[in-house]
């Protein structure tokens, strides 16, 4: 089967529809193969299906499933479902549909889960909004948005006037270099409106000097007094 663009109406299937609950448990009975595979079509026109169909071999439907197959630590990888290919097959003389797990990267998978981390990523809704120079309507809504992100990580962010400095989690680039901190900032936009600036913070505060008047009191007499301690001392005439 070949996949069709999805129209509006279209939606990805999940576990709770009465017609997917039916094929996963493979509890359909049709008497004739044609009826098997003229329901699978109809799921085909209903829900929005993958991009890459299975070639060559029986009909078969390859789609993605909200609420499939879930296996224990899918959801700390904000996993919330799975792709299937869905055929038919004869049970118990009549014909069902029936699926089957396909295991595939979760960064493949149409949708996933905020994952709840120390750090925020680029997939945070607010994080996502800054990417595409959203435009707020007032300034005030633009800090809401700077809020957001204080509330959920204040560990990893200090609040200012206008601006929110913030360690962000980039996973492109090297293990040991993916905290990278930043800074949001709100700005005006030339036509009207506001923005929220986002650039890397890579100002670095100097440390201070060390300073001889912060020595602790009687530190540098006592070196000396040290020093003059170890030389070696003249014979006595």
């Amino acid at each position: 089967m070949s996949a069709k663009k999805p129209s509006k109406k279209m939606r990805y299937a999940t576990i709770d529809n009465p017609t997917i609950q039916a094929v996963v448990h493979a509890l359909y009975r049709f008497e004739s193969r044609a009826e098997a595979l003229a329901q699978l079509e109809a799921l085909e026109r209903h829900f929005i299906v993958s991009r890459k169909q299975l070639a060559g071999g029986q009909p078969s439907l390859h789609l993605w499933i909200k609420g499939y197959g879930l296996a224990e630590g899918d959801g700390a990888r904000g996993v919330i479902g799975h792709f299937a290919v869905i055929g038919c097959k004869q049970q118990e003389g009549r014909w069902t549909l029936y699926a089957t797990k396909l295991e595939t990267p979760a960064e493949t998978h149409p949708q996933r889960a905020q994952v709840k981390r120390d750090n925020p990523n680029w997939g945070h809704p607010v994080l996502r909004a800054v990417r595409k120079n959203k435009a707020y309507p007032s300034p005030e809504a633009a800090q809401s948005e700077l809020d957001v992100l204080h509330r959920a990580f204040p560990r990893v962010s200090i609040p200012n006037p206008g601006k929110l400095y913030i360690m962000i989690y980039c996973a492109s680039r090297p293990a040991k270099q993916r905290m990278v901190k930043h800074v949001l900032e709100i700005k005006a936009l030339p036509d009207g409106g506001y923005t929220i600036d986002c650039k890397e913070n890579t100002h670095r505060p100097a440390l201070p000097k060390p300073s001889r008047e912060a020595a602790p009191q009687g530190y540098f007499t006592a070196k000396v007094a040290l020093r003059r301690s170890r030389r070696p001392k003249k014979p006595e005439a």
